[in-house]
Parts: C-alpha cells; structure tokens; sequence
C-alpha cells in the first residue's frame, strides 16, 4: 500500500543536561502528541510510501525534524536531544558613523521571509538554538546588504553589531591628461575607493 500507520514512541531529553522534557509538542504527519513528566510520547502517525517528518519543539529549545523511513515496521522509536535556546539580539549600525539603522530587515539567506527588523534603537532579537549555523542578509534603505553568518555557542545571551556600509554616488567628469573630456569612460569603485 501507499500508506500505513506506524506507532511511533521515545523520549524527548534536554541536549545539555540529558533531562527529560515535559511538554514538548512532538508532530508526525497530522498528528501531535506531548511528553509526558519522564519526557515520554507516543503518537500514531501515517507514513506515505514510507517516508514521514517527525517534529519535536519545546518553548526555550531549539525545534528540531528528522525524515523518517519505514518499511514493514508498526513500532517504531525516536529519541530527541533538544539544544536550548538563546537570545540572540543585534544592533545594525552605519560602518562609516556608527549610528544606529533603525527598520532594517533581517531574512533568511536562500529563503524568504523577514526574520526581525531593527527597532528605534537598531537592535532586533529571536531565539535561536545552541549549536545553530545561522546565515542571514540584513538590508536597509539607503545600504549595501549584508550577508552575515553566526554559529550559536553556548547558551549566553550573545548581541553582535552588524555595520552596513551606505550606497554612495559618484559625480563627476572623466578627463585625459589635456583636460579634455572622456567619452563613454567607465568608473568603478572597489573596496571603498574609486
């Protein structure tokens, strides 16, 4: 058959303690089910031509999926480790003056929504799970984007500050040595100079 249902069960653990979690949202397919006070679950899921996504995610800890395949099985166990969480929070600032940029917008590199934008003061903070390779582009009006990235260490609440360079525009009249002008010339900048 194309699909079966498969009981799946496990225990759901902090990474940095190995203590069981209480409360944890476990998902697989339509269905959820949360752990139990030794951190134990058990769900029925339906696996299409084998092949599932179990989800487990707990407030303070790091969300974490695993693809599952089975063939022929109706018991079946997974184990999580949950990593905690920390705040990760920013402050984007003009490289050149080191104001603050308020409204910028910091998104997912390779994907699609905004993350956080900057409030009055440039700063912006999510959660983030330890161990987390985080790659960002942060944009504002007026600025060069950034693409940025940071791997979560340790459980401190971390607060980076992200220097965006402004866009500039260059005016003038290209000359020759005799003063005369240069038509079609072409000006470049490289590395902040022109």
């Amino acid at each position: 058959t194309l699909s079966q249902v498969v009981r799946l069960f496990g225990v759901v653990s902090a990474l940095d303690t190995s203590a069981p979690l209480v409360g944890v949202s476990v998902t697989a397919g339509a269905e959820t089910a949360r752990t139990d006070g030794a951190g134990r679950y058990e769900v029925l899921g339906t696996w299409l031509r084998g092949e599932t996504h179990v989800r487990a995610e707990a407030p303070g800890y790091g969300a974490k999926s695993v693809t599952m395949r089975i063939h022929g099985q109706r018991r079946t166990e997974v184990n999580f480790a949950l990593a905690p969480c920390t705040l990760l929070s920013v402050q984007v600032v003009d490289r050149t003056t080191g104001a603050v940029i308020p409204d910028a917008e910091v998104r997912p590199h390779f994907q699609g929504g905004v993350v956080a934008r900057t409030n009055a003061e440039g700063r912006c903070s999510w959660s983030v799970a330890e161990g987390q390779d985080l790659h960002f582009n942060v944009s504002a009006t007026g600025y060069c984007p950034l693409t940025w990235s940071w791997n979560v260490a340790g459980t401190n609440t971390a607060s980076p500050r992200l220097a965006l360079v402004g866009v500039a525009t260059i005016e003038g009249r290209v000359t020759d040595e005799a003063g005369q002008g240069v038509a079609k010339a072409m000006v470049t900048a490289e590395n902040g100079r022109a």
